[in-house]
C-alpha cells in the first residue's frame, strides 16, 4: 500500500515538476540580460581570486571609513563560517517579483571592475539588444537616498521619461512596493583591511522601469539628480514584452534570497 501510494505521488508530481521546468524555461527565454561591461569602473566587492583576498577599492558608504560587500568565499576566508555575502555564483536566481540577474563580480577576476559608480547629473547609457520590453530592472546600492531621471529611447526616434528612488541600502522595502525589489538582501559590509563593520541589513535593490511594451526600446538614459548620496550601479535585465506574467504583480512563490547565511540554511 505504501508503494502504491508513493507510485501515486510521483506520478501527480511528474506533470507539475514538468510545468514548473517550462514555466522556468520561457521566464529565461523571455529575460535579457543586459551587457553593460563597458559601463563598469569600480571595484565594490573583496573577492578571493588566486586563493589571495582582492579587498574592495570603492566603497558603497563612507561610514567609519568606508564598507564594500565580500563573496562567500572571501568571507570565509576572513573566518565567518557563516558570512552574510554576496553569493559566490554571481548569476542571482529568480525570486518572487524579481527576474534572474547577473551582477558582475567574480572570485576568477581580482582585477576587472565590477559595478559603477554614479556621478551627480552625468548621465550615462544603458544600451538594451533591441526588443519590446514590459520591464527593465536596474540594480543599485545608495548610500542615503538617490533619485534618479531616467529617459527610455525607443527605434523610432521617441522618448518616455520616468523617475526613480533608490532607497539607501540599509532600508528593506515594503512588501507592497511595486516601483522596486530586492536582488539581494541581509548583507554584511566590511572595511578594506577584511573588519566587519556591520552585521547583516544591506540590501542591492533594483528600480523597475516601465517602458511602452508596443515600442521597441533601444537604451535607457540613466541621470542621478544632484544629492549627496554614493551610488552604485550594478546590473540592468529586462523582461520581455511577450512575458506571460507582470513581475511586479506577481504573487511570489519562493523566499527571497538573502546573504550566503540564509543560502545555507
Amino acid at each position: 500500500m505504501k508503494h502504491n501510494l508513493t507510485l501515486i505521488t510521483a506520478l501527480l508530481l511528474t506533470p507539475l515538476a514538468a510545468l514548473h521546468a517550462a514555466e522556468t524555461a520561457i521566464a529565461k527565454e523571455l529575460t535579457v540580460q543586459v551587457d553593460v561591461d563597458g559601463l563598469l569602473n569600480v571595484r565594490p566587492v573583496t573577492t578571493l581570486s588566486a586563493d589571495a583576498l582582492v579587498p574592495w577599492t570603492t566603497f558603497l558608504d563612507s561610514y567609519g571609513g568606508g564598507s564594500g560587500f565580500l563573496t562567500a568565499a572571501a568571507a570565509r576566508a576572513l573566518g565567518d563560517e557563516q558570512p552574510k555575502a554576496l553569493p559566490d555564483d554571481p548569476l542571482i536566481p529568480a525570486h518572487g517579483n524579481c527576474p534572474e540577474m547577473l551582477l558582475h563580480y567574480s572570485n576568477k577576476d581580482g582585477v576587472g571592475p565590477q559595478a559603477r559608480q554614479v556621478d551627480n547629473e552625468v548621465p550615462f547609457i544603458v544600451a538594451v539588444p533591441r526588443h519590446k520590453y514590459r520591464q527593465i530592472f536596474l540594480a543599485w546600492t545608495s548610500g542615503s537616498a538617490s533619485e534618479l531621471m531616467i529617459d527610455c529611447v525607443y527605434a523610432n526616434g521617441t522618448n518616455t521619461r520616468h523617475t526613480a528612488w533608490v532607497r539607501d541600502y540599509f532600508n528593506e522595502l515594503s512588501t507592497n512596493d511595486h516601483s522596486r525589489v530586492s536582488v539581494v538582501r541581509d548583507l554584511d559590509k566590511w572595511n578594506r583591511s577584511g573588519k566587519l563593520m556591520e552585521r547583516g541589513h544591506h540590501s542591492i535593490h533594483a528600480a523597475i522601469i516601465s517602458p511602452d511594451p508596443n515600442r521597441e526600446l533601444v537604451s535607457l538614459k540613466v541621470t542621478k539628480k544632484a544629492s549627496k548620496s554614493h551610488l552604485i550601479f550594478w546590473a540592468a535585465t529586462g523582461v520581455l514584452a511577450g512575458s506571460p506574467t507582470d513581475r511586479t504583480h506577481e504573487t511570489p512563490t519562493r523566499p527571497l534570497p538573502a546573504s550566503s547565511e540564509t543560502r545555507q540554511k
